[in-house]
């Protein structure tokens, strides 16, 4: 009679742990489901983030391109208005020297 008392008392025991453990269990799987959840959703965050600065960075390289090829046409552009400007100084030189021989008098040629 007194085995089966400490029997029933261990039995109660156990049962209250088994039911600790069980909710302590639940809690844990609550727990990780919830840490995945979040994992998760940084991850997607993080994802994001590097497409969208890559996406930032292959436009900057675009724009940088672009003013690549503007700074060439603009230097191209440059090389022949100097070269116009020459020219039209050259030209303008010719004339002057035309004018000023035409006016030397003849014995002098």
């Amino acid at each position: 009679s007194e085995r089966v008392a400490e029997l029933q008392e261990e039995n109660i025991k156990l049962r209250e742990e088994k039911s600790f453990l069980e909710g302590s269990l639940k809690e844990t799987e609550e727990r990780r489901k919830a840490l995945k959840e979040e994992k998760d959703k940084t991850e997607k965050q993080a994802e994001e983030l590097r497409s969208n600065m890559l996406g930032k960075v292959e436009g900057f390289g675009a724009v940088l391109v672009e003013m690549k090829k503007s700074l060439d046409i603009l230097e191209e552009k440059q090389s022949k208005v100097e070269l116009m400007s020459t020219e039209l100084t050259t030209r303008h030189m010719n004339v002057l020297l035309r004018n000023v021989i035409d006016k030397v008098p003849q014995k002098w040629e």
